[in-house]
This record gives C-alpha cells, structure tokens and sequence, in this order.
C-alpha cells in the first residue's frame, strides 16, 4: 500500500505540474492555486512540496508547503531540493517526443549528431533506443559511469 501511495503522490505532483505550466500562460488566481494544492495535500496525505509559477522571466509564485521530512519536520522551502528519483524520465521523454513531433529532431539519429563529445558507444545510440530502453546500456550506476569520462570507450 504504501508504494502505492507514494506512486499516487508522484503522478499527483507530475500532474499539478503540467496543469500548471498551462496555467501560467493566463490570468491566474494565485490563492485559488494554493487553495487547491493544500486541499490535495491534505487528501492525498502529501507531506510537502514546493511550488513556483512562472510567466516568461516573472516569479508569480514560489513558495513551500508542508514538511520535507515527515521524521525531521524540516519545513519544505522554495529552495528545497527533493529527491525525485525516475520521475525526470518522464520530462525528457514528453520533451524528446514534443520537439520530434515538431520536426526539431530526429529520435533515430545518433544521439552524438546532436550532443558532441559524447564517448563513442554513447554517441552512436539514439534517442529512441535510450528512452526504449533498447541501446544495450546497463541499469548499474557502476557500469554507467564510464559514459562520463571522455577518455574511456565504451566495453
């Protein structure tokens, strides 16, 4: 249950996030916002979360809610950094897969083409291999860390 739970509340806050984004493009009633974020905190059992609207170069919002901790009680701020785990993975795939609906790029060229000095095996995967999990690369942070030293090629 609990995992459930915690899947619940990152697809909850994923969710908040692009309804948001489309917020900030209009009028936008601030206190409405918050109203209803702490109403589904408080039904979703979120401990915290940090928030921040955004206009073009303008901070409509920014501000913190809850706790960070449930064990400390370490209030969230603005500026807290969360641990979010996978959850970027689902960013750069709707990001990837916007700008290649847009014609910006091509998800079956090497990813090197577009990202250069990028070691050899890594240059020559391409985006749809890395977001399909299909470019041979293995899920062990040890075996991946050669992707970051220019100097080492790929086994």
């Amino acid at each position: 249950m609990g995992g459930a739970r915690w899947l619940y509340n990152d697809c909850s806050v994923i969710s908040h996030f692009i309804a948001l984004s489309f917020l900030a493009a209009r009028q936008v009633d601030l206190p409405a916002i918050e109203k209803t974020l702490v109403a589904e905190f408080a039904e979703t059992r979120t401990p915290g979360a940090a928030l921040v609207i955004v206009r073009g170069e303008e901070i409509l919002l920014s501000k913190g809610f809850g706790v960070a901790s449930v064990e400390t009680r370490e209030p969230v701020t603005p500026d807290h950094l969360f641990r979010v785990g996978s959850t970027t993975k689902l960013f750069t795939a709707m990001a990837l897969a916007t700008l290649a609906e847009q014609g910006k790029i091509d998800l079956k060229r090497p990813v090197g083409t577009t990202a250069p000095g990028l070691p050899g095996f890594v240059a020559q995967v391409s985006a749809h291999q890395l977001l399909s999990h299909t470019a041979g690369i293995k899920d062990q942070p040890a075996d991946f860390l050669w992707v970051f030293k220019k100097d080492e090629v790929a086994p």
